[in-house]
């Protein structure tokens, strides 16, 4: 029989314990009710929506679906409730049902109309590269969760996304540069050749990484073909304030443009995916990625910027992948900086259980649902992850 000394000390710990444990169990709890209201919210609407592009028709956004794949197959690793793996299901069946719909003969995914550009018109449901480097994020994310489950992985999942990766080399849609660079055309039409996209060469970099790296397609071509990528961009890079930024494109024409948050986050989502798929460090500075994000913050109102040296509210998209990196690549030490941004995404949620487009404009549109989801899932994945001893 223990002594009353004794009895009291082991009695304080367990009570200790028992503190930190349900603080943290209530902040995962607010996390994962925020992602269930929200999910709940887009399915009763089967997954279709409005967006900026077209704010009159409800339609099947390919990339707001791949978000929604890759946050509900995230939610079940972290959480192992199954509910979030049969939603991702749902959203890759759709995703491979769904991946020629403009029935071209080549896989891929787009914007489901047509749409006018200063440089082209490109037609209905024409496939884009950073649609389908979204997809193919949310089938592997798929995929890896059915590993963790222990459950049989269906084979479509990386055959389809091996096919429109394997599509885009082979039909050129990608320049090789003197010094043994390379970067990957807006899409794979003549007109878009000259149009190097940043977000969308970090974004390629990352998933040709990853994809190579895959037990089931170990294939050399696509690391070499992503580092060949990267360097482009590292060449291309600004460095301001301990951070790295870059233009909206590579060649002259827009170099005085600086990327706004949510391209930003799409660069910084892109090249940090390629530096966790690689066997040693590389130059990729998780750092200095992150820090480029601090620099939208406007510090005095406590609220993200759009771009960098203009005072015009951030767009929630680029506050939820502000938040889904933070999340994803900070330490526990972190714990309130994270909370504090993930209380920036929540001042904007509106009444009937959406996000607004903006601070000022609370628009629904799905594909920002969707980033709002993925953010949720990274966040979650944060909270899950710090000791509950840091929660006393």
């Amino acid at each position: 029989m223990l002594k009353k000394p004794l009895l009291f000390i082991v009695t304080l710990i367990f009570a200790i314990m028992w503190t930190g444990i349900s603080r943290k169990n209530e902040v995962k709890n607010i996390v994962m009710a925020e992602y269930d209201s929200l999910y709940s919210y887009l399915a009763s609407s089967n997954m279709s929506g409005y967006d900026f592009i077209d704010t009159d028709t409800k339609r099947y956004y390919p990339m707001a679906r791949s978000m929604v794949a890759s946050s509900a197959a995230r939610m079940y690793t972290y959480s192992s409730e199954k509910r979030y793996l049969h939603y991702a299901l749902q959203e890759t069946e759709w995703l491979t049902t769904n991946s020629d719909l403009d029935k071209d003969g080549i896989l891929g995914w787009g914007l489901p109309l047509e749409i006018t550009t200063a440089w082209g018109v490109y037609p209905e449901n024409h496939e884009f590269q950073i649609t389908s480097l979204f997809a193919i994020n949310g089938l592997l994310d798929t995929y890896d969760a059915l590993l963790d489950a222990s459950m049989p992985q269906p084979g479509l999942l990386l055959t389809v996304s091996r096919e429109v990766i394997d599509s885009i080399i082979e039909q050129g849609c990608i320049t090789e540069h003197s010094d043994n660079s390379a970067s990957i055309w807006y899409s794979c039409i003549p007109e878009d050749e000259s149009y190097d996209a940043t977000n969308i060469n970090a974004m390629m970099a990352g998933v040709l990484s990853r994809l190579s790296k895959h037990e089931q397609i170990t294939n050399n071509k696509y690391q070499k073909l992503s580092h060949k990528i990267v360097q482009h961009l590292m060449k291309h890079k600004i460095t301001r304030e301990n951070a790295w930024l870059w233009f909206y494109r590579t060649d002259n024409m827009y170099k005085k443009y600086i990327q706004d948050l949510v391209h930003t986050g799409y660069t910084a989502y892109g090249l940090l995916m390629f530096r966790d798929n690689q066997e040693k460090d590389t130059l990729i500075d998780a750092e200095k990625l992150l820090n480029a994000l601090k620099l939208y913050k406007d510090k005095k109102h406590n609220f993200y910027k759009r771009f960098i040296n203009k005072d015009i509210g951030a767009r929630t998209w680029g506050i939820a992948f502000n938040l889904l990196l933070r999340a994803n690549y900070s330490d526990s030490k972190s714990k309130e900086s994270i909370a504090s941004e993930f209380q920036i995404l929540i001042d904007v949620k509106t009444e009937n259980r959406s996000f607004s487009f903006t601070q000022k404009d609370e628009r629904d549109f799905v594909r920002v649902q969707a980033a709002v989801l993925l953010s949720l899932s990274g966040y979650y994945h944060f909270v899950s992850s710090v000791p509950w001893y840091m929660y006393l």
